[in-house]
């Protein structure tokens, strides 16, 4: 960005500004520039049908993203008129643009953004930031898309995949650098850093389910399958009327809870998803460990610029620290906020228990309302197998092999009561595979581990190098026996930031001893 830019930095640039471009021409018509480019290279790519359809669809979806938050920003008049304004055709404004890059001058950028939106009725500063916020939401529906995402880091960008987060900092900087608008550098990093930490509550469903995926796609963000059952409809039904109509400063406070596979978590995964329709945004709060700026993070969190949806898994399991402060900083920022914010707490303890009674003291300690509900089951004999079949029949149409045994039939009465179990004894079924006592959830999920898990584990494994080791029966079997202690504290609550947690767990807990004929052990790490 130098004026004296050496030819290596000059080069970087030239790519970085290629690039730049091609984000920036989505800041016309849907349709057009970038958008047009990709659907066409993405297409030929593929030759796959869907996939002009699919990226229409999320170029419509960025521009009811950007017209929702323009509104709600008060530019009622001037949405339509962005939405028109093809800017990325205008010469002048592609010449300022690269003189900006190249020599770290924003005066001509702002002289150009001006003149291509001077129709509209925002002030210049408004302009460039409204020019901007719809490039953003067209880079984030195509980026998110798969049928865009995985062909255009070979076709478009083949030589500056690695440049992409430069993007948005690049951008940011050029319009933060506008007349009328100063921008604290240094804040807005730390906002970015603390809502990067969250995990999207609603994720798309994968388009392979293979044998290597599928239990990871089991999972409630993927909502793979339909959500089912009259009661949990009206507890999602109950959180939602309660959240949608919260004031900026409001906060409302839900505790679900339940045994392990009861639903808690698709439940509110169900929730984001039905407030994410009415323009809220939804998060999975990570544990205070893993975020590096806890307490900055949590300034951030609660002070969101949409209306928010903070979700807390495994809530009896953090500790009470950790709650007060997400209570108090939402509390204490009650004050300043602009839109509504509400926490839903997920935990199997029932909130009146001794084990989980920090959860609620943190929010009594905090002032904030709160609600609690048990998730309930899916006792309706119906429900079950409603649940039942649609995921056996998804499973066999999308990943039992032809050759596969006839999927297996079950009475109603003999099906289990949590999702969870269900799913699992579909895939089972879809696969051929009888669990003699079906409506067990014990008995189901431990048929799957060993039938499913197992084997894939050890192909992991052998592909990784292991195949003389795992020879020995004895090794084998302690290194199942391990995965499994692991994968049990994992579903317990039990966090590992990381591999060398996992090996130094179990050598203090659980060292390994099973020796092959050669005398070697298993690596705790390797595993």
């Amino acid at each position: 960005m130098r004026r004296n830019a050496s030819p290596a930095d000059r080069e970087r640039i030239r790519r970085t500004l290629s690039m730049v471009l091609e984000v920036l021409s989505g800041l016309g018509v849907p349709g057009a520039g970038i958008a047009r480019t990709v659907v066409e290279e993405t297409a030929r790519a593929l030759e796959h049908g869907e996939t002009q359809r699919k990226l229409a669809e999320a170029l419509r979806q960025a521009e009811e993203d950007f017209r929702e938050e323009a509104q709600r920003r008060g530019w009622h008049e001037a949405a339509d008129l962005i939405l028109q304004l093809p800017i990325h055709d205008l010469p002048s404004f592609r010449k300022a643009l690269q003189a900006a890059l190249q020599e770290g001058e924003s005066e001509e950028l702002a002289q150009a953004l001006e003149q291509a939106l001077s129709p509209s009725p925002l002030s210049p500063p408004e302009r460039a930031e409204a020019a901007l916020l719809y490039a953003r939401c067209v880079w984030a529906r195509l980026w998110g898309e798969p049928a865009f995402r995985a062909p255009v880091r070979d076709i478009l960008f083949r030589d500056h995949v690695a440049l992409l987060e430069d993007v948005s900092a690049r951008l940011d900087r050029l319009v933060e650098a506008l007349p009328g608008r100063v921008v604290d550098e240094q804040e807005r990093r730390a906002r970015q850093r603390a809502w990067r930490a969250l995990r999207p509550a609603v994720l798309p469903p994968p388009e392979r389910l293979t044998p290597e995926n599928l239990l990871e796609s089991l999972k409630a963000p993927y909502r793979l399958v339909a959500f089912t059952g009259a009661a949990p409809e009206a507890l999602r039904d109950e959180v939602v009327r309660a959240l949608a109509g919260l004031a900026p400063a409001e906060t409302r406070a839900w505790v679900l809870w339940g045994p392990g596979g009861i639903g808690k978590t698709r439940v509110a995964v169900e929730v984001a998803r039905a407030l994410e329709g009415k323009g809220w945004q939804a998060f999975f709060v990570p544990r205070a460990a893993e975020v590096p700026a806890w307490p900055e993070a949590l300034h951030h969190w609660s002070r969101p610029e949409r209306p928010t949806l903070l979700i807390v898994d495994y809530a009896e399991q953090r500790t009470g620290e950790e709650l007060e402060a997400l209570a108090q900083a939402v509390r204490a920022a009650a004050a300043e906020r602009r839109s509504p914010l509400a926490l839903l707490f997920l935990m199997r303890a029932d909130p009146e228990e001794p084990v989980a009674g920090h959860v609620t003291g943190a929010l009594k300690g905090a002032d904030l309302r709160y609600d609690a509900r048990p998730v309930p089951p899916l006792r309706a004999p119906e429900e079950r197998e409603a649940l039942f079949r649609q995921a056996r029949q998804l499973f066999r149409e999308r990943l039992a092999p032809p050759e596969a045994p006839p999927g297996v039939e079950y009475p109603p009465e003999a099906l289990p009561e949590t999702p969870l179990a269900l799913l699992a004894l579909a895939v089972l079924a879809a696969f051929g595979h009888r669990v003699a006592q079906s409506r067990d959830e014990v008995a189901v999920l431990t048929d799957l581990w060993e039938r499913w898990e197992q084997p894939r584990w050890r192909r992991t494994l052998e592909a990784q190098g292991g195949a003389d080791l795992l020879r020995t029966p004895e090794v084998w079997a302690e290194a199942r026996e391990r995965i499994e202690q692991a994968l049990a504290a994992a579903t317990l609550g039990r966090p590992f930031s990381s591999p060398e947690a996992v090996a130094a767990w179990w050598q203090a807990h659980y060292p390994f001893r099973a020796r092959t004929a050669r005398g070697e052990t298993l690596d705790p790490l390797w595993l």
